[in-house]
């Protein structure tokens, strides 16, 4: 999930950083944060090309988008492709 998530915003000017924070008999609980670089008339564009290339990756690689933190606004679109997933 980790060389997925990394490789789908290669082409973004990103920093992006990963830490296992909780390890389960059934895998370990991956942080990403992720930095992109601040445009004053396109961040959101940037941002949100990051976000959008990040969610769908982790989707992709069958990891779910949350854990005990709840979905939220932000995550809103992407708890619904995860559970038709399922």
């Amino acid at each position: 999930m980790y060389h997925k998530i990394r490789d789908s915003v290669s082409d973004l000017e990103i920093l992006l950083m990963a830490h296992f924070s909780h390890a389960y008999t059934t895998g370990g609980c991956i942080y990403f944060t992720f930095v992109v670089r601040y445009v004053e008339d396109d961040l959101f564009i940037h941002l949100k090309s990051a976000w959008d290339k990040i969610m769908q990756a982790c989707l992709d690689s069958g990891a779910t988008i949350s854990r005990h933190h709840g979905v939220g606004i932000a995550r809103n679109p992407w708890i619904k492709k995860e559970l038709v997933l399922a």
